[in-house]
């Protein structure tokens, strides 16, 4: 029996802490789980939809969270309990992750329906998720000083667990999940991209049997710890918690979330556009590589807490964390010769294949050939044409082959085969093909905008959409073994930023009730996920991935130099007359402030 509890308070204490890493679980998976199928999912309900509008869905689930989180921290120091927030909040998430399966029977409303339903139902997960602030102030509340490093080292641990087993759901159910289940239900869709926010709701029921009075029991060891502490120095006051190294830990995780953000908001639309996978390849490749980075992440979080107990948290933190985010985050930058694959511009056919009717239908007679000709206009000279199309004219500069008529071919048949025929682009003097962007005519072809050459080359219907993209043209495409590289140097990083963070955080408050600074962390957080896909979605679609990631690198160095500044502040909050502070807090302890 410990100083503060029986043997069996304590086993229930641990239980109820399991509670609260499996909700910090369930909320993030319910963020993560559809975030790679949003893009997919969003062209099957509106296709004419960019990838501008995929950031305006991913942030509506911070921007909930954001919003919430102050109330319902606020809402748990009032009550002095979290059973019942909790619950509310897990009924809330079960019901906008079924919202988010059944956007199909919006589509009699109008065109834009099932996208605002979209955002509307991500707002609803998103305020639910603002639970993670009760768990975080419960965690701190339900342990000792000396667990708190380890504690919210498994809390961090969780919810980053869940930001990547959601990705991993996603890619399994794409594998065995067919395009579309017959329900015999005009508005009830079961695919592989509903099914994920069914998987949600039905964790999100397994959550609310947990939270039950029977499972879930409180416990509130950090006050028996004050108390006694207070019995030993009756005029002990707590003092008021370093403002400064506060604000600077939410700044420095506040820049920090923006890296995860990316990669969950642009892994699946980058890969497509880098490299040319399809929907399919895409959401697989994604979640594989999701799922060992979360299980690289559990490790690291591990690794995380030996190290703190060894070192001081800070030079952890300053020395391994944010130098890994500023390398991975600049090796996101792509250079070289390599160029990316290029997406066929198929929307021309459409075009061309109505040409035949457009025009009038005036019949060759035998044996008619075209000479090959080059000319400004994209067709054979007016000499070798009817007079009835001597008018026509576009701005394509183009080689025109040999063409035989058959007998009897119709004017607007010929010009629809001409129109078809490869579009090569001539280079200019600085060594870059020009780019017919305005021109409807625009060939199906793709080239090697590296080199800046006419060489042809196969285009797929997945790919850089250079004619929305310009960036395309002339940008590398980044190698695939230098992605990987940066995806897990990233990984390294980003659990050891978290972890320490949260905990410096946490033990800079004091043993106090936490739920209100928690909302407020939490909230900043909320805010780069609210900021972050919203950025990198417009800043990626036009302006590309050097801007992207020179802006993200920037980034990282930012909060690198800003937590470097505040070192002296970042120490846990100093207690009068409180024995074995260095046993409990770690090497920072014996900084003075």
């Amino acid at each position: 029996m410990s100083l503060y509890e029986s043997k069996a308070e304590r086993k229930s204490r641990r239980r109820s802490l399991v509670v609260a890493y499996v909700t910090m679980f369930v909320m993030s998976t319910g963020f993560s789980i559809v975030l790679t199928g949003v893009w997919p999912y969003m062209q099957t309900l509106n296709p004419k939809l960019g990838k501008e509008y995929v950031g305006w869905v991913v942030a509506a689930n911070p921007l909930g969270q954001v919003l919430a989180s102050p109330l319902l921290g606020l809402w748990g120091n009032k009550a002095g309990s979290i059973r019942i927030p909790c619950i509310v909040t897990v009924i809330a998430y079960i019901f906008g992750n079924a919202m988010y399966s059944l956007l199909s029977a919006l589509d009699g409303l109008g065109e834009m329906a099932s996208y605002y339903g979209m955002i509307v139902s991500r707002l609803i997960v998103g305020i639910s998720s603002a639970n993670v602030v009760l768990t975080r102030s419960y965690v701190a509340g339900a342990t000792t000083l000396k667990e708190r490093t380890v504690a919210i080292s498994i809390i961090a641990a969780s919810q980053a667990l869940g930001f990547v087993v959601g990705p991993v759901i996603q890619a399994i159910l794409t594998a065995i999940v067919p395009e579309d289940v017959e329900t015999g239900i005009s508005w009830l869709r079961w695919d592989k991209y509903t099914s994920c926010s069914w998987v949600a709701a039905t964790m999100g029921l397994i959550n609310l049997v947990i939270l039950m009075p029977c499972i879930f029991k409180e416990h509130n060891i950090a006050a028996k710890e004050i108390a006694m502490m207070k019995s030993e120095d009756k005029n002990l006051v707590l003092p008021k918690p370093n403002i400064i190294g506060v604000v600077g830990i939410m700044f420095s995780n506040f820049l920090s979330l923006f890296i995860f953000t990316l990669i969950e908001t642009l892994a699946e639309p980058f890969v497509q556009d880098e490299y040319g996978w399809s929907n399919e390849e895409a959401l697989i490749v994604v979640g594989v590589a999701l799922a060992a980075g979360g299980i690289w992440s559990v490790i690291m979080f591990t690794v995380s807490g030996y190290l703190c107990r060894k070192y001081d948290e800070r030079k952890v933190l300053l020395f391994l964390g944010y130098p890994l985010l500023v390398l991975g985050a600049f090796l996101f930058l792509p250079w070289g010769n390599a160029h990316m694959s290029m997406k066929c511009q198929n929307d021309t056919t459409t075009i061309f294949s109505s040409t035949a009717t457009m025009l009038p239908q005036t019949s060759f007679p035998p044996s008619t050939t075209v000479a090959p000709v080059t000319t400004t206009t994209g067709l054979p000279s007016t000499a070798s044409l009817p007079t009835s199309i001597t008018s026509l004219s576009t701005e394509i500069t183009t080689d025109l082959p040999s063409t035989t008529v058959p007998s009897g071919t119709t004017l607007g048949s010929l010009l629809s085969a001409l129109l078809r025929q490869p579009v090569i682009p001539r280079a200019h003097s600085a060594g870059k093909p020009e780019v017919l962007k305005e021109s409807p005519f625009l060939s199906t072809e793709c080239y090697d905008y590296a080199q800046g050459t006419p060489d042809p080359k196969d285009c797929s219907d997945f790919g850089c959409p250079y004619d929305e993209q310009t960036w395309c043209e002339y940008t590398p495409q980044l190698p695939f073994p230098q992605l990987g590289v940066a995806f897990f140097i990233i990984m390294c990083g980003y659990p050891v930023c978290q972890t320490i963070s949260q905990a410096i955080y946490s033990k800079m408050l004091g043993p106090k009730p936490q739920g209100v600074w928690m909302g407020i962390l939490t909230g900043v957080g909320g805010l780069s996920r609210i900021l972050g896909p919203i950025f990198v979605t417009y800043v990626y679609t036009f302006y590309g991935t050097h801007l992207t990631f020179g802006v993200l690198t920037g980034a990282m160095a930012l909060a690198l130099v800003e937590l470097s500044i505040l070192y002296k502040q970042l120490i846990p909050m100093k207690i009068p007359n409180f024995k074995e502070v260095d046993g409990h807090d770690g090497p920072a302890a014996k900084d003075k402030f």
